[in-house]
Parts: structure tokens; C-alpha cells; sequence
């Protein structure tokens, strides 16, 4: 079956984190034949980039050898089958610009670098990858400085052998299943990679939509310890958030936002609707 092409937006500081996430977003680009939009924002005029400050699309794709070396830029659609567009903007708030960003032009998963924050140090200088999320509720792949991640940033190869799906009586679980397996679907995860999870006992029924039930484990102990103890070993976490409640989780995030800064791995997050 031929996969959906999916627009991926990949906000970047053109920082060595940001190069991992970049990897990441042109890999998902590239297995669906979608677009690859490129998004830098600075908050005045004179820090402008230069177009050779973002991250160098041909060049990497001639590293995984999807492109001849020296291949003129014509030749990336035609060759690899995506389309590649840069924008840079000019914007104090980096959450605010993305979110008008996705608004104008659309798009299915953004792809995120981010540092990981916790506690008061976090609530004090926030989290620019987490507010953006928060603003574009648009599903979003995080990568963090300290995790690993699931491309290989020198020849662009893609494993997904292990994928941890924690679930909660709410949000709706079958909802959250059906949308993570439409959007990992692309990437040919391995077969019964997806481990579905539920922290505690009295696990929900999960249908995605096939007709039967998929199994659900429980696992003991806390919330967020647990999905850290169960994804030690996984290539990516997915799950959906249903953001804060109240003034403890604005302090220490919510459960994802714990998860996404403390994960070994990559964290694809979506928002409850």
C-alpha cells in the first residue's frame, strides 16, 4: 500500500540537537513522499539567516546515497520524491509564530530538537519545544539532546523494533491508538512492536479499529516511573496528553511532558481533542 504523504515541519535553532531532529523530519518525509518545510524564527530583522544557515537537505541525502553526489537542487523532488521549502520568520514569541505558521500551511507532525526541562528551572525559562506543542496542538516528535533516536543521523537508516504506547481510561484510548498506528504506519514498524501499556491496574479496551480488542499490560508503580521502566529498552514512545490540571502540573509538567524530558528515546506526542 502506498503510504499518505505527510507534510512534517521541523522548527530549527540550527543548533547540533536541531541536526537530529532534522534527521528525523527528512526521514519521515522521505518514506512518505510528503513535504518537508523548514521553519526558523528569530525575533528581529538584523538576526535574519542566511539560507545556507539551515540545515543541508541535498547533502544529507547524498550522505544516505538517495541523491548522486552533486545533484542540483531540481533534481530532489524528482529523485527522492519530496518537495523541500525554507522559511525563516521574525517573531519574539517562537510558539506564537509556529502555531500561525501551522494554521496558514497545514501539516501532520511537526519534528522538534528539544533540551528537557524539570522542576523550577523549567518553570522560569520554560520550554520553547514544549510551547510550541502546547500552541499548535499538532502531533509532534520529540527528540531530546540526551535521548537516542530511531534514524541514523550518517546513513539515514530507520528502526523501529520496539514502540511503547502508554493509555488511560482517558483520553479516549482507542482514539489515541488508531491515530498513533495511522501516523508510524509509514515508517514499517517491526511486526508486534507496538507494546500497549496502562500504569495500574483496571486496564481500558482498546480497538483500533479492526473489530477485535488489542491486548493492553498492566504495569506497577507511578505513572511516569513506570513508562520509563517499560520504554528502557524501545526505539519510541507515543502518546496522547490531555495537557495540565491545576497548579502542580504547571510547576513539574504534565505526565507526557515529564516523559518527553526524563525518555531515552524519542517521545511522539498527541493532543486530546
Amino acid at each position: 500500500m502506498t503510504p499518505t504523504p505527510l507534510r512534517i515541519i521541523h522548527p530549527t535553532d540550527f543548533s547540533e540537537n536541531s541536526q537530529r531532529a532534522f534527521a528525523h523530519a527528512l526521514k519521515l518525509a522521505l518514506v512518505t513522499k510528503g513535504d518537508l518545510f523548514l521553519l526558523h524564527v528569530e525575533p528581529h530583522k538584523t538576526d535574519k539567516p542566511h539560507w545556507s544557515d539551515f540545515p543541508h537537505v541535498r547533502e544529507t541525502l547524498e550522505k544516505w546515497n538517495v541523491l548522486p553526489e552533486g545533484a542540483p537542487r531540481e533534481q530532489v523532488q524528482e529523485l527522492a520524491g519530496i518537495q523541500v521549502a525554507k522559511f525563516d520568520l521574525i517573531d519574539r514569541n517562537i510558539a506564537h509564530a509556529t502555531a500561525q505558521f501551522t494554521s496558514q500551511y497545514g501539516g501532520d507532525m511537526l519534528v522538534l530538537g528539544t533540551q528537557g526541562r524539570s522542576g523550577f528551572s523549567r518553570w522560569v525559562a520554560g520550554s520553547k519545544a514544549e510551547d510550541i506543542f502546547q500552541a499548535t496542538k499538532m502531533a509532534t516528535l520529540f527528540i531530546s539532546e540526551h535521548a537516542g533516536g530511531f534514524v541514523d543521523v550518517d546513513t539515514g537508516t530507520l528502526t523501529l523494533r520496539k514502540i511503547i504506547v502508554p493509555i488511560d481510561h482517558k483520553p479516549n484510548p482507542d482514539r489515541a491508538v488508531r491515530e498513533i498506528v495511522r501516523l508510524l504506519a509509514p515508517l514499517g514498524p517491526a511486526p508486534n512492536s507496538v507494546h500497549l501499556i496502562h500504569a495500574g491496574e483496571d486496564a481500558p479496551q482498546v480497538s483500533t479499529g479492526s473489530g477485535s480488542g488489542s491486548p493492553v499490560r498492566c504495569v506497577p508503580g507511578p505513572v511516569v516511573p513506570a513508562i520509563l521502566d517499560e520504554a528502557a529498552d524501545a526505539d519510541l514512545i507515543a502518546m496522547v496528553t490531555a495537557g495540565h490540571h491545576g497548579l502542580l502540573d504547571a510547576l513539574r509538567g504534565s505526565t507526557t511532558e515529564q516523559v518527553i524530558r526524563q525518555a531515552d528515546c524519542p517521545v511522539l506526542a498527541l493532543a486530546a481533542h
